[in-house]
């Protein structure tokens, strides 16, 4: 029977966690109005510096000559997990919004408040005489409507 071997190392898991970092960064590069097709490129641009320096290092380190098909196996795989951690991951919380709103001076509390809550809120801050005048137009429209 062959043996099983499991040695992560750690070029590889700080690969891992760079190109699942790697959407953050562009976010924080990039702004709200900047086209999609820009920050793919951009995206692209970086899972390629991480891949080949990443492959470079660890030619480096094991003292063997850089192979550039890994490099590009490895921009694969990296492009691959970052676009993954941004759709599975980064928009669903709001951070990605979170990062290009860090350069812009805005302040993203987090998911976008439905029309429903608006109406809430905007209803509690009325004073009490606005809120029967509101809701006896609100009964009004309703028994005209019947």
């Amino acid at each position: 029977m062959t043996p099983v071997l499991f040695q992560p190392d750690l070029l590889g898991a700080l690969t891992f966690l760079i190109s699942f970092l790697l959407p953050l960064l562009v976010g924080l590069i990039t702004t709200k109005v900047t086209s999609g097709g820009v920050k793919a490129v951009l995206l692209a641009a970086a899972s390629l510096i991480t891949s080949v320096a990443t492959s470079w290092a660890a030619a480096l380190q094991s003292n063997q000559p850089f192979d550039l098909w890994t490099a590009l196996l490895t921009f694969g795989g990296v492009f691959v997990v970052a676009v993954a951690s941004h759709f599975g991951v980064w928009k669903p919380v709001g951070a990605s919004a979170a990062a290009q709103a860090v350069g812009a001076g805005e302040h993203v509390a987090g998911p976008e408040v439905s029309t429903k809550d608006q109406i809430l809120a905007a209803h509690a801050a009325l004073s009490t005489s606005e809120k029967e005048a509101s809701e006896q137009a609100a009964l009004s429209r309703v028994a005209g409507d019947v």
